[in-house]
């Protein structure tokens, strides 16, 4: 957390399947895609707290079947698709 991160390579964390934990707040994030979380199939807890984001789409988090806890506090969301 706390980088200037904006944005992510294509399924950059796809090599992460077990990570259970994903800190991604503090940056610059302003968008996010369907295959940002490819693979992340064991992530419990997402926050993505103060960062840029202005809408959700459902396919962002599609890939998160075990998802318990998203944190979206502080960003500048002014959309949220009706299917997330």
């Amino acid at each position: 957390n706390k980088n200037s991160t904006q944005t992510f390579e294509h399924r950059q964390f796809q090599n992460m399947k077990n990570l259970t934990h994903l800190n991604l707040s503090y940056n610059l994030i302003k968008t996010l895609s369907k295959d940002t979380f490819y693979n992340l199939e064991n992530l419990e807890h997402l926050i993505l707290r103060d960062n840029k984001l202005k809408e959700l789409k459902s396919d962002y988090f599609y890939h998160l079947k075990k998802l318990k806890s998203l944190d979206l506090f502080g960003n500048e969301i002014q959309a949220i698709n009706k299917d997330t």
